[in-house]
């Protein structure tokens, strides 16, 4: 019997999430194997060789990578382009996110909606290039990770696990998988999942409360952090709130 287009989309996610999974769990043995390896070059304690992030990124791998005994270069390359290729399609997932939302509710062209993502966009992270930006990164990241993410995914457990028929969803899943999911999945998105994500979430608003981030100053913290985070959750709402276009149902 062949496959149909649903039955194909929910294998590729599974590929997808597993592939994803399986890399960064490769990843580790990776990274803990260069600053073991850069630790002991330099005489320092793991936890003082670097920061994780871009420390890590720029700093770490490159000082690790120029301590290989032959073909440095060619690693070196090798990893820079696998750096490019990351941002690039991150870039893409981060555009889909915008231009699927506004396509399926008022049917724009998704090639005008990545124009004017990327219209925006642009200006929009130059901040990131100045002298400073590094330190607005840093902010900005943290809290759209820590919070804005860890936050919007307990909403959308909450939503689809209480607002709406999710036995139906199930069945419905089901239908078009050909990967069975059981009542076990319903306890997981209304109970398990939003619980961890809560739990995650008290624990990095005790840790901002009590310590701060990094020693950053509370009106940079306010201002990139959380009013990064209160200026996409108010502009999804009014976005949400806005009428659908007639033609789209």
């Amino acid at each position: 019997m062949p496959k149909t287009r649903d039955q194909w989309q929910s294998r590729t996610s599974f590929i997808t999430g597993l592939a994803n999974c399986g890399t960064s769990f490769f990843a580790g043995f990776v990274v803990f194997s260069m600053l073991g390896y850069l630790a002991k070059v330099q005489g320092l304690p793991v936890s003082e060789v670097t920061a994780s992030g871009t420390g890590l990124a720029f700093v770490a791998f490159p000082t690790a990578i120029s301590q290989l005994p032959a073909l440095n270069c060619l690693f070196g390359m090798i990893f820079f382009i696998a750096l490019l290729t990351l941002g690039i399609d991150s870039a893409f997932a981060l555009q889909e996110a915008f231009t699927t939302g506004f396509h399926d509710k008022w049917g724009i062209p998704t090639q005008k909606l990545a124009g004017i993502f990327v219209l925006i966009a642009f200006p929009v992270s130059l901040i990131f290039v100045t002298r400073a930006g590094f330190f607005w990164f840093d902010i900005v990241d943290k809290w759209i990770c820590d919070f804005g993410l860890v936050i919007s995914g307990l909403f959308q457990c909450i939503a689809v696990g209480f607002l709406y028929p999710v036995q139906e969803f199930r069945e419905y899943l089901n239908s078009q998988s050909e990967i069975r999911l059981g009542r076990w999945w319903i306890w997981a998105l209304r109970y398990i999942t939003p619980g961890v994500l809560l739990v995650i979430l008290v624990g990095n608003l005790v840790q901002e409360i009590t310590g701060g981030y990094s020693g950053y100053p509370r009106w940079a913290t306010l201002i990139g952090g959380w009013g990064t985070v209160l200026f996409w959750g108010l502009l999804g709402y009014f976005l949400w709130k806005l009428p659908q276009r007639s033609d789209q149902g």
